[in-house]
């Protein structure tokens, strides 16, 4: 093989290895930064959530909550949302079926898993919020 060919061939090659290291860590770099937002996403669910409930458990009105729960349950990313009071009976929830039942044991998935938050008011706990997100 003469010479001019195998400079070719090595340039190739070269140019080969660059571009598998520099796509190999875009994905990578990408898919860390979707898990970041997600994870961010989900934890804003949450506050708000937390925050609504508190008021909601306060003030035994579970109307307006109601309203926001059916409202998220357009969004693919979010599964149940289950709002309980301190005996975990449940008070609100995205399936409306559920309403009046005490909470089961929530168990994670491979392809859901749940974040429950305590909701305290003046340092007592007052109920919990309970969110299934799909993965």
């Amino acid at each position: 093989m003469s010479l001019k060919y195998r400079i070719a061939l090595t340039i190739f090659l070269l140019e080969a290895i660059m571009m598998v290291f520099v796509l190999t860590t875009m994905r990578s770099m990408a898919e860390q930064s979707t898990r970041l937002q997600l994870k961010d996403y989900e934890d804003s669910i949450t506050n708000f959530f937390t925050d609504l409930g508190r008021t909601a458990l306060v003030s035994s009105e579970f109307d307006e909550l109601q309203q926001y729960f059916d409202s998220l349950s357009a969004d693919p990313h979010i599964a149940k949302l289950v709002l309980s009071d301190a005996n975990n009976t449940i008070v609100s929830s995205s399936d409306f079926e559920l309403v009046g039942a005490k909470v089961s044991m929530v168990e994670n998935t491979a392809m859901y898993f749940w974040k429950i938050e305590e909701i305290k008011s003046a340092g007592t706990r007052i109920g919990k919020i309970h969110i299934k997100f799909s993965n």
